[in-house]
């Protein structure tokens, strides 16, 4: 087809390539308005989130200033009248939470199982199934409450860390382990103070510090009580020690880490997270007038990294012991004192001792070895050979754990599913990393 308007082609063409500039043109003045209203969007949701969260600090803060301190000194009355630790009454539970929880399921099933097999119709049987579910998850809930009304609102204080304007700055970990390391050699020679004592200037120091960051005070607990199931609590649970969230009162398992009475102190003044309580527990020790104090805390503060130099070993079949070898080895050589060391060492052989007497396996060790006197010496030695060699080709795989200790294979693999879930190469690594962090940052500012 002819074109009988070649001008009008022409004008056509500018108009498109002038559309086009100015296409390009609102594009970009569109693209920079958006960028624009999305940075604008972005912080408006930033301070909203932020007003939210301060909205929640607000509720804790207040729960702790009118409600906790209240409810704290009233429950020290009563734990303080008795000797022994009336914790110790719900413990047995905790201590075979596996068995009890296998009890349960085989219980729940059993259930299920008879409403299934009953001659009714499938509404009734379902009818019959909800209610048991509703009835234990009316229970659970009743214990959430519970516990939220005596401590749990305590979650929603403003952060230590914020009041204390600390920040999580980078760090290495030679430089801090040679800080405090010296600060444990000045100290070494400082006298020990009995139990009891120790208990009370603890206890004052973590109240002088706490009273100096929240702007009052209150009576709470001060005594630290003995759990008559201490060493099953400790070896089956590896728990040191414990603040009852309940009543409130502070439980420990083993005399073995006197250094720890002031984390749990931080717990019963009202700080339920683990890391504000890890820094109180180091802080507040520091900053006692009691020198032998300040040693707990420069010792705790060197548990921490020793955790975390620990966890820099990537060796999963590295046992227990053999890291705390390296480490003792690597304080050795970083110069911490004779005294300290073996303090360390005491403590790590007596704790290596007790769970090789209480452990599975030296139960299994020790059935090993009458099943094998039971085999005439000839096939003995030949089963020995063979079971030798196949056992060192398992210890070079990641399988020994499976075989060998089930619990630390069921660590492991929940282990494995947190570091999915979080993103994280190792979760003790990044749960020790933000309190060496934050006392980094209270070196810089305040030592």
């Amino acid at each position: 087809m002819e074109n009988y308007y070649p001008n009008l082609s022409e004008g056509y063409q500018g108009c498109t390539s002038l559309s086009r500039e100015v296409e390009s043109y609102i594009d970009s003045e569109f693209l920079d308005s958006q960028a624009a209203a999305y940075g604008i969007v972005h912080s408006i949701n930033a301070l909203q989130r932020e007003a939210r969260m301060h909205g929640l600090h607000e509720v804790g803060d207040f729960y702790h200033r009118v409600a906790y301190t209240r409810l704290a000194s009233f429950t020290s009355r009563i734990t303080e009248s008795f000797d022994f630790a009336v914790s110790d009454l719900g413990l047995i539970p905790a201590l075979f939470q596996e068995e009890l929880l296998a009890a349960g399921l085989v219980y729940l099933s059993y259930t299920i199982g008879r409403i299934i097999g009953q001659e009714a119709p499938i509404a009734d049987k379902v009818i019959l199934i909800s209610k048991n579910s509703l009835a234990l998850a009316t229970g659970a809930a009743m214990a959430v409450i519970l516990a939220s009304a005596t401590y749990g609102l305590n979650f929603l204080r403003t952060p230590l860390e914020e009041k204390l304007n600390l920040s999580a700055d980078q760090f290495e970990v030679a430089e801090e382990i040679e800080f405090v390391i010296e600060r444990l050699n000045v100290l070494v020679d400082v006298e020990r103070v009995e139990l009891e004592d120790l208990v009370l200037k603890v206890f004052e120091a973590v109240e002088k510090f706490t009273a100096q960051v929240d702007g009052y005070t209150f009576s709470s607990a001060r005594k630290v009580k003995r759990s008559f199931v201490g060493n099953s609590l400790f070896h089956r649970r590896g728990i040191v020690a414990f603040m009852n969230p309940f009543i409130h009162e502070v439980v420990f398992a083993t005399d073995l880490y006197p250094e720890t009475m002031a984390h749990e102190f931080a717990h019963l003044r009202g700080l339920p997270k683990e890391l504000q309580a890890q820094l109180v527990g180091v802080i507040a020790q520091i900053q006692s007038g009691c020198p032998y104090v300040q040693y707990l805390g420069y010792r705790e503060w060197l548990n921490i990294l020793v955790g975390y130099h620990k966890c820099l070993q990537k060796d999963e079949i590295l046992q227990e012991s053999e890291r705390s070898l390296l480490s003792i080895e690597f304080l050795r050589v970083a110069g911490l004192n004779a005294r300290t060391l073996g303090e360390l060492q005491e403590r790590n052989r007596i704790v290596q001792e007790q769970v090789a007497r209480l452990s599975c396996t030296r139960f299994m060790q020790n059935a090993e070895r009458f099943l094998l006197g039971l085999i005439p010496g000839r096939f003995r030695e030949l089963l020995l050979t063979k079971s030798g060699l196949i056992l060192a080709a398992i210890q070079k795989s990641k399988f020994s754990f499976l075989l060998l200790d089930y619990k630390s294979a069921l660590n492991m693999g929940f282990k494995n599913l947190l570091l999915r879930i979080t993103g994280e190469k190792d979760i003790k690594e990044a749960y020790l990393r933000a309190p060496i962090a934050y006392l980094r940052s209270y070196r810089s500012h305040s030592l």
